[in-house]
C-alpha cells in the first residue's frame, strides 16, 4: 500500500514556501497536476472527498524533493 496525497498537502508538508511564493498558489498547483497527469496518466487515485491524490513517491520524483516532509499535515489518505 502506498502513501496518498494531493497535491497541494504534499507542497504544504514537504515544500511549503514554494506556495509562498507564487502569486496564485491554485493555479500553481493545477499545472503541476496536469503535468502530473501527462507524465503518469495512471497514477492517481480519488480520496473518499473526491479529490485527486498521487503516491508519495511519484510525487517526490516529480517535483525533484528529497527527505521527509518538513511539516505535518492531517490530509494523508491511505
Amino acid at each position: 500500500m502506498h502513501a496518498l496525497m494531493t497535491v497541494k498537502a504534499f507542497m504544504q508538508s514537504y515544500d511549503r514556501d514554494i506556495l509562498d511564493l507564487q502569486d496564485d498558489p491554485s493555479s500553481y498547483i493545477e499545472v503541476i497536476e496536469g503535468e502530473l497527469e501527462a507524465c503518469y496518466p495512471m497514477a492517481h487515485a480519488f480520496d473518499n472527498k473526491g479529490n485527486k491524490v498521487w503516491s508519495i513517491g511519484v510525487l517526490r520524483e516529480h517535483l525533484s524533493i528529497m527527505g521527509e516532509p518538513l511539516w505535518e499535515n492531517e490530509q494523508l489518505a491511505i
